[in-house]
């Protein structure tokens, strides 16, 4: 998650899909450090009243979040330092409250966070902690070497060396399978197995709570510890070059695709316009097209936009821009607009540089999220960038010169935009919280 949000990638579709994994991994541990904390009660009925009330108090907590917690954090808002020291203090209390009921405290920490996901300020509170977040994600790293006992190294570390293998190995494999069942593309499944590499940072918590409850000796907990070290060392290395990772190997990855991927790649329409990308700021150009009347393909590679826009008969195709193979299908030559709205540079570079081998007197707009990818962009040949973030700016900037009768036009304004939000959610698109930078 930190290699994500520092990359920018939190947008991509790999990783929502690699967030979303993460989270049910992160529910599970939970449901196994409780399970663990229930295994000191004396006898079975123990173990299986303190997994029920663990169980009961979450359901409560979530009820809690979700019906009351949006209601104090709306009041809290209004000043930036209350909502920091609320999101602070709710942490240590549900991390105490968990301690008290003889839970792990982790459990509650964990949950406090969840809860405060579900607030409509959680893109706020996040940015708030980042800074408390960054300095002890480097205390937690102090406090692993810490944990490693020098001393078995040499008895542990052929154990840990094979864990470590397994994880960076049959685990992406199982994750890029999985993904080819559910049909997404080939650099989709290899970019969720790089990023999914190493084991989960709770395995250590879930290993330390079975040493003190005596489920496991040491020699097995300092095994998943150089198994952590290991696996985190090298997979953050595949995260931050798993792009020239993909172009190294993409040509061995084809049996991480589905066969009736390209079996569907069938248009029956003639067009000669192609969009690239809807789930971002694709509805709008869409609607361009659709009012002049332009013979056009919307082009996306998570496939429930797909299934959404042949819902609405349009004409949509299922593919990864990136994939030079993919390109090579479409009917570039013929083409007389082509517009990306894929934020990443590299996929767009790879696009121009594809259609301008073939068709020069095409148009390409792209898209960029900095001045210095827009220049790139340019200089490779693209008529026009999108830049969104400066578009928005001059758009507000016009809206301002151009208003004569006051609040009549901004009325105006918003209810167009009402109207068009609620359009593009009717059509199963929405618009991401974070963007690629």
């Amino acid at each position: 998650m930190k290699i994500l949000s520092d990359e920018r990638q939190l947008d991509s579709l790999p990783s929502k899909i690699s967030i979303g994994i993460l989270i049910v991994q992160d529910l599970v541990a939970v449901a196994v450090l409780i399970f663990i904390s229930s295994m000191s009660g004396i006898n079975n009925s123990n173990t299986l009243q303190s997994f029920a009330a663990g169980g009961i108090l979450i359901v409560l907590l979530f009820l809690i979040g979700y019906f009351i917690l949006p209601k104090i954090t709306k009041r809290i808002a209004k000043s930036q330092e209350l909502l920091f020291l609320f999101s602070i203090c709710w942490c240590f209390v549900l991390a105490a409250l968990f301690l008290y009921v003889g839970f792990s405290m982790e459990i509650g920490s964990l949950l406090a966070g969840i809860i405060l996901s579900i607030s409509p300020y959680a893109m706020e509170i996040s940015s708030k902690i980042r800074p408390l977040r960054d300095f002890f994600l480097i205390i937690f790293f102090i406090i692993l070497g810490l944990k490693m006992q020098i001393s078995q190294v040499q008895e542990v570390i052929i154990p840990a060396i094979v864990l470590s293998g397994i994880a960076l190995i049959f685990k992406p494999l199982v994750l890029m399978f999985l993904g080819r069942w559910l049909k997404y593309t080939k650099r989709t499944n290899f970019l969720v197995g790089s990023t999914l590499a190493q084991i989960s940072e709770f395995s250590l918590i879930v290993a330390a709570l079975g040493l003190s409850v005596g489920q496991i000796n040491s020699t097995i907990f300092n095994t998943i510890v150089l198994t952590l070290i290991i696996t985190i060392f090298l997979s953050s290395y595949s995260i931050t070059y798993s792009w020239e990772l993909y172009n190294r190997f993409s040509n061995f990855l084809s049996i991480f695709e589905n066969k009736r991927i390209k079996s569907e790649r069938k248009v029956k329409k003639e067009y000669d316009t192609i969009l690239f990308g809807y789930n971002r700021i694709g509805f709008s150009i869409l609607n361009a097209l659709k009012s002049l009347k332009r013979k056009y393909l919307v082009v996306d590679f998570n496939p429930d936009i797909i299934s959404n826009l042949k819902k609405f008969d349009i004409p949509a195709l299922y593919g990864d821009v990136y994939d030079l193979n993919f390109l090579e299908e479409l009917n570039l030559e013929e083409l007389n607009l082509i517009i990306s709205t894929v934020p990443d540079v590299e996929t767009n570079k790879l696009l121009i540089e594809t259609v301008r081998a073939v068709n020069r007197k095409v148009v390409v707009i792209l898209r960029a999220h900095t001045i210095e990818d827009a220049l790139k962009l340019y200089e490779d040949g693209a008529n026009y960038v999108l830049t969104p973030h400066f578009l928005g700016g001059e758009y507000v900037a016009k809206m301002i010169n151009h208003s004569k009768s006051g609040d009549k036009d901004y009325k105006d304004e918003r209810n167009k935009h009402l109207r068009m939000l609620r359009e593009i959610l009717s059509k199963g698109a929405n618009h991401p919280e974070v963007e690629k930078n």
